[in-house]
């Protein structure tokens, strides 16, 4: 390297060599878990602040996320029994991580996939509508796809099935790393379904 990092950050579960040779290099290296929840991502905040001399800086975002989940999961009462799946581009639905976390711990829970289909695969429009959750999790609004990966999002039967009011709209910038967005990225699943129980969205999709 030709300017070495003072630390490196790497995953549990990188390739070894690639450690192996950059301990060889001299690179001080430490390794981070993957952070599927939210709790994973307080605890997780805690530990590479330590790692990089700012605990305080740590405990403050940890503080934050905290402050959010909390705030988050007061809306549980109100949306027991609901369900939602998360709906990424070609079709993958997500199975887990710190977006799921979020809509469990508020209260919701995963829209289970017909047949074959699962989450965490690739999955069709007609299995999702046949899973008929009471709100599908998407990264974009509505309208013109930019390519054939996003097209999905406006399959007509799906965009007659779930209209704005049944769609929560969560940019990638928000949910894709957890660490400094977590606390916004709570407020804003917060918001949104605030939103939805303020017009009745969830109540009616479930028939009550």
């Amino acid at each position: 390297m030709r300017d070495p990092p003072d630390l490196l950050l790497l995953g549990r579960h990188d390739r070894p060599y690639l450690a192996a040779a950059l301990k060889q290099r001299g690179v001080q290296l430490a390794v981070v878990d993957h952070w599927r929840t939210v709790e994973d991502t307080i605890s997780g905040v805690r530990e590479v602040s330590a790692v990089l001399g700012r605990p305080a800086a740590g405990e403050r975002l940890s503080g934050e996320i905290s402050r959010a989940l909390d705030e988050l999961r007061q809306l549980r009462t109100r949306t027991a029994g609901a369900t939602f799946l998360i709906l990424h581009k070609r079709g993958f639905v997500e199975a887990k991580g710190v977006l799921t976390d979020a809509l469990e711990q508020a209260g919701l829970q995963m829209a289970m996939l017909p047949g074959a289909g699962a989450a965490g695969s690739f999955s069709s429009a007609e299995a999702i509508l046949a899973a008929r959750p009471d709100i599908l999790v998407a990264p974009q609004p509505t309208g013109q796809p930019a390519d054939l990966a996003e097209a999905l999002f406006e399959h007509r039967a799906l965009t007659r099935a779930f209209p704005p009011a049944t769609r929560l709209l969560v940019p990638q910038s928000l949910a894709l790393c957890p660490g400094p967005a977590t606390p916004d990225l709570l407020d804003h699943v917060r918001e949104g379904l605030l939103a939805k129980l303020a017009v009745g969205g969830l109540q009616r999709r479930r028939g009550v």
